[in-house]
């Protein structure tokens, strides 16, 4: 189900394709598609990433 709250152009039952068709929603591929096996989250789970020069963050 998607709810796009009204501020919809395109009807939602498309969105819902859409995103059924190109994104694999199971756990094992939204590890896969935001690379989560690696352990570059690892730095940034102490001490948060805000105001931090001592890592180098891709965001």
């Amino acid at each position: 189900m998607v709810n796009t709250f009204g501020e919809n152009k395109v009807p939602e039952d498309v969105v819902l394709d859409a995103i059924l068709n190109n994104f694999e929603l199971t756990p094992k591929g939204i590890i896969k598609s935001l690379n989560l096996n690696k352990p570059i989250y690892q730095k940034s789970s102490v001490y948060g990433h805000f105001g931090r020069e001592d890592f180098q963050f891709t965001w």
